[in-house]
């Protein structure tokens, strides 16, 4: 623990290490892989190697950590479908009922906005621009969830169509990956990817265009949530990432024994 300014209610404080990504998610993975991640990037220098580093700092107050622990453990549940009557699976994605919009949109906005302010060199694309960062922070601060427009994020269920027989990805493996946010700039609007515990979630700043509010997948106020299944190799990003992994593979750029 240190002493700071909390990044949330701006009060000299006590600072505990928070996780700016869920750390369940960074749990489960070192659980299935002898308590080690593997970390790469897509740098033509850098090799892939073992590490513990499940990407805290010292953030925010035990006070604020325990407000927004409160979104974060309501989502996890959901989304790893722990609660049955509102998970449900299909064979063109999942259908989520009777879901809180409040709770499911200030944990998304409390996502993007501490990546923004995070300081560590994994969260260091995302920029918010003020006055948005603030009216996050204000959000999140007074309980109120912004617009569905604001801040807009969509959801998809990510997979692989290729059989594991024949080399493809299984649910489990794409479970394991945890990307560091993925800026994308479109000629009408920014956006930035996150990849989490299966899911691909992609966050418009400052709102979400006309032309994607209607897609399935996005987080809008009301109780039922459709949760559309997306092909990983149509995500442009994870292609490139995945393909500096598979080189720095052949080329043993590796710090570990395959």
């Amino acid at each position: 623990m240190a002493e700071g300014i909390c990044a949330l209610c701006h009060q000299t404080r006590v600072l505990l290490r928070s996780h700016i990504i869920p750390n369940a998610f960074f749990r489960r993975i070192k659980q299935r892989n002898a308590g080690r991640l593997i970390a790469f990037d897509d740098s033509t220098n850098t090799p892939a190697q073992y590490s513990i580093d499940s990407w805290s700092e010292y953030l925010l107050c035990s006070q604020c950590e325990s407000h927004l622990a409160t979104y974060e453990k309501y989502v996890v549940e959901i989304l790893r479908g722990n609660q049955k009557d509102v998970f449900h699976r299909h064979k063109d994605g999942i259908t989520l009922k009777g879901v809180s919009y409040e709770k499911l949109k200030l944990f998304f906005t409390s996502l993007l906005w501490r990546a923004a302010v995070s300081t560590i060199i994994p969260f260091s694309k995302v920029i918010l621009p003020n006055p948005l960062l603030e009216e996050a922070r204000t959000s999140l601060l007074s309980k109120n969830p912004l617009s569905s427009k604001k801040l807009g994020c969509r959801i998809s269920q990510l997979f692989d169509p290729t059989p594991s027989s024949k080399g493809g990805f299984s649910d489990q493996n794409i479970k394991q990956l945890i990307v560091s946010p993925i800026p994308r700039i479109e000629s009408r609007y920014v956006s930035f990817l996150f990849v989490m515990e299966g899911y691909l979630l992609e966050f418009f700043v400052p709102s979400i265009p006309m032309s994607e509010s209607s897609q399935h997948g996005v987080i809008r106020n009301t109780k039922i949530l459709y949760v559309p299944k997306k092909n990983i190799f149509e995500v442009k990003e994870l292609v490139k990432l995945m393909g500096a992994g598979h080189r720095k593979a052949d080329l043993r750029m590796v710090t570990f024994q395959r």
